[in-house]
């Protein structure tokens, strides 16, 4: 059984791959992309939290940081 993650990506990558074959630039597809997730998120989540969760995933795109809750 796949994580939720893992199929997000799975069917990220055949997005992707779709929008290239029809000649739409990866940047132009993502922010679509992006603009579409947020309005599905906003039909279960408030504005306040949905923004939150965007600035915790913005501030932590590097992905070499150590979170504050975890431990050394």
């Amino acid at each position: 059984m796949a994580s939720p993650y893992e199929l997000a990506r799975e069917h990220l990558e055949a997005a992707m791959a779709a929008a290239q074959a029809a000649g739409i630039d990866d940047d132009r597809f993502g922010k679509a992309l992006l603009s579409e997730l947020l309005q599905q998120l906003r039909r279960h989540r408030s504005a306040a939290d949905i923004r939150s969760e965007v600035s915790f995933e913005l501030e932590n795109l590097e992905g070499d940081q150590d979170f504050p809750f975890m431990r050394p």
